[in-house]
């Protein structure tokens, strides 16, 4: 018994040293992503101020240059690189670096399947991007990373769809939020049903 205790115990620090390891790689990744991207970005200022006019540098580019060489096949670390990325840059390269690990995995949110160097479409995946940016008040964001979500054949929940009304809320578009929150709880048959979250971001 204290044996399979003490294995049990062992496991879980493990467990927790891997999810350390994995946010700490992200924190790492999400760095130097944020830094290529200013140093590009500097480099667009100076070369555009003769012309007049800037051209700001892509954050999908950006994510794309930093992660080239990274085999991203692990769920929680791309969870952690995307929520890492929206706190340290934006909810853009956050959905950028979503976008590039589907599309690795010959998938880009429709459900095409997985493949070397990439993860197919998952709820966790969607929501630490959800999560992004309705931080970030992106109405447009969200709700395109819902339907998104939807479409690649996930099921969503309740947690996904209040993320995706927080984003819609907070930008006073409360007709469409009721509108999305009907169509959800419709399609789900019920499944899905409103917490107290739910309803005070429509009442607020």
């Amino acid at each position: 018994m204290q044996e399979s205790q003490g294995l049990a115990a062992g496991m879980g620090s493990l467990g927790h040293e891997a999810v350390a390891a994995a946010q700490f790689r992200a924190a790492e990744l999400a760095r130097r992503t944020v830094e290529y991207h200013s140093s590009r970005e500097g480099e667009h200022r100076a070369r555009d101020r003769l012309g007049g006019r800037f051209t700001p540098y892509p954050w999908a580019d950006a994510a794309a240059a930093v992660l080239a060489d990274e085999v991203l096949e692990d769920e929680e670390l791309v969870v952690a690189l995307i929520r890492e990325l929206g706190r340290q840059g934006c909810s853009e390269v956050a959905v950028a670096a979503l976008d590039l690990v589907l599309s690795r995995a010959g998938s880009d949110g429709d459900g095409a399947g997985a493949g070397p160097g990439g993860l197919p479409p998952s709820k966790g995946l969607f929501d630490s991007a959800l999560l992004v940016c309705a931080a970030e008040y992106q109405d447009e964001r969200c709700v395109a990373l819902y339907r998104r979500m939807r479409q690649a054949g996930l099921a969503a929940d309740v947690g996904s769809l209040n993320l995706a009304l927080t984003g819609l809320c907070c930008r006073g578009r409360l007709e469409e939020a009721v509108e999305l929150l009907e169509q959800e709880v419709e399609d789900s048959g019920g499944v899905i049903k409103p917490n107290s979250f739910t309803v005070l971001m429509i009442l607020q």
